[in-house]
């Protein structure tokens, strides 16, 4: 799967005269839906090749209609039932322009999902999808769509073809639908990311789907920084504890005495403090989700209560005997290596047996970095909504290039760090210039270079003396120190002084002066 939010730069060919123009007309002309899909059908052909036209008609308040032309045995408008939670995500603009252009196998987008009901060819290795998808006025979106039975139909040219004809598309669907503006949906909290987003995350999202859906421990692994909380919101929202509590701890960031009563809380007068009954996490989150958080870190002590959790379902409170059923589903995330921990020993090899029914791996960000320009795009709208910024900054194809060529060792954690600094530095003009600094440019622009001139021998003290004698002493002694008491050879203390080395050998006999050979 490949992204673009942006038409791809030195990519792209000429277009027909009046294509736009027949755009605009269509949309301003055909009497419905079906005779506009029929007549873009015969516009795009003249750009594109492919199979099927996709067209969605966003009206529908409680499900979604695909057009689509020639029709799909026998369907010409397909019928999928429209999630206000995805609306909510589609309509927060991180992304108002998006094409995107899929293969077989690719996952986790509505129009593939759509396409697999309808349409066998769609589980083929013969298979590609391009879609362009734009929000309009932050209200609805529309979506146009090219199937291809062909294995790797769509390339960027193709992909430029369609940023070049977005005004007449952007046009088409605000004068098809302007009522589609009133729709009462609501505003997504920019705060949230969908993973789904990510087209580097697909491999993974497969299996976040299957894991989310069955109600057992998850265990996600992966770097610091690499998005391993977000996957455990994924599986929350698309399990069957969804809506129920959702209960989050870091076990690393709380000291391994207080870690136990933290988990499984503590009756009163169990130690110094306790002044009443505590329920810990395992009992808020009864019915629920919990997330331990750092996994790893997670003493032995509190291992084997969590085992015991798992196996009975049941706890104690600290410095009670009284066993408290509970229902809760644990997410565990980590960035260590749990395999050499129980190697030697900081790990119960029972545990890790207990929650790696279905360990799901997240790669680093220098593992995909096509998901680079999708996370800067929501990151710098993020903080300009922030700061109160009315359009969010422009990174120039060369700005882009570096920052995705750039290992970020510090993962999505990193970034969001990055672009946050950069955006205080932004002056908020639309076309002034928009650089983040990471990594080694970070350091270099934020302290003067360093000097790595090694420290100069100090020089002897001259002497006091005016005799003629010991001034010539202590300057060939001093000359003797900048050679490291090396007399002939090239650097040499004879070629310095501009004598003949045994004649130099000579002078310093004479004045006493010793060597080092």
């Amino acid at each position: 799967m490949k992204t673009f939010l942006s038409r791809p730069t030195d990519h792209g060919r000429a277009l027909p005269e009046q294509l736009s123009l027949r755009i605009r007309k269509a949309a301003r002309d055909c009497q419905d839906d079906a005779e506009l899909i029929r007549t873009l059908h015969a516009i795009f052909q003249k750009v594109l090749r492919f199979d099927h036209i996709i067209f969605i008609a966003p009206e529908n308040k409680h499900s979604r209609l695909y057009y689509i032309w020639p029709p799909c045995h026998g369907n010409e408008i397909l019928l999928w039932p429209k999630s206000q939670e995805n609306d909510e995500i589609m309509l927060n603009a991180y992304h108002n322009t998006m094409l995107r252009i899929c293969e077989h196998g690719d996952y986790a987008t509505t129009t593939i999902s759509v396409l697999q009901k309808y349409m066998k060819e769609a589980y083929t290795e013969n298979f590609s999808l391009m879609f362009l998808r734009r929000v309009i006025q932050e209200r609805f979106f529309g979506l146009i769509g090219f199937v291809s039975f062909r294995k790797n139909a769509y390339d960027e040219d193709d992909a430029a073809v369609m940023f070049d004809l977005l005004e007449p598309l952007v046009y088409l669907w605000e004068t098809r639908y302007p009522h589609s503006r009133n729709l009462e949906l609501p505003r997504h909290d920019s705060e949230y990311f969908s993973l789904i987003n990510l087209p580097g995350m697909q491999k993974s999202l497969s299996l976040i789907h299957k894991v989310s859906r069955e109600d057992i421990p998850a265990l996600i692994l992966g770097e610091t920084g690499t998005g391993k909380e977000g996957v455990a919101n994924l599986i929350y929202r698309g399990s069957g504890r969804y809506m129920r509590p959702f209960i989050k701890i870091n076990c690393g960031g709380i000291p391994p005495t207080l870690l136990e009563s933290k988990l499984f809380g503590y009756q009163k007068g169990a130690f110094t403090g306790a002044f009443h009954d505590t329920p810990g996490c395992f009992e808020m989150a009864d019915t629920g989700v919990l997330l331990l958080d750092e996994l790893g870190e997670l003493p032995l002590s509190a291992q084997t209560h969590l085992l015991r959790v798992l196996q009975e379902k049941v706890i104690e409170r600290v410095g009670s005997s009284v066993e408290t059923p509970v229902n809760v589903r644990i997410i565990a995330a980590t960035n260590r290596n749990l395999s050499l921990m129980v190697k030697d020993g900081s790990f119960r090899r029972d545990l890790l047996y207990r929650l790696s029914i279905f360990p799901i791996y997240i790669p680093a960000l220098r593992e995909r970095p096509e998901d680079i320009p999708v996370l800067l795009n929501f990151f710098m709208l993020q903080q300009s909504r922030r700061m109160g910024f009315p359009e969010p900054p422009e990174l120039a194809p060369s700005e882009l290039a570096r920052l995705i060529a750039y290992p970020w060792p510090g993962n999505i954690r990193e970034m969001q760090n990055a672009v946050t600094r950069a955006m205080m530095l932004w002056n908020g003009k639309k076309n002034s210039a928009f650089v983040i600094d990471a990594g080694e440019d970070l350091f270099r622009n934020m302290f003067p270079p360093l000097d790595l001139t090694p420290p100069r021998a100090p020089d002897p003290p001259f002497s006091s003396s005016m005799r003629l004698e010991d001034v010539e002493r202590e300057h060939i002694t001093r000359v003797l120190a900048m050679t490291k008491g090396r007399v002939a050879g090239k650097g040499g203390a004879a070629e310095i002084l501009d004598v003949n080395p045994s004649t130099l050998r000579a002078r310093m006999q004479k004045l006493n002066i010793g060597k080092r050979h």
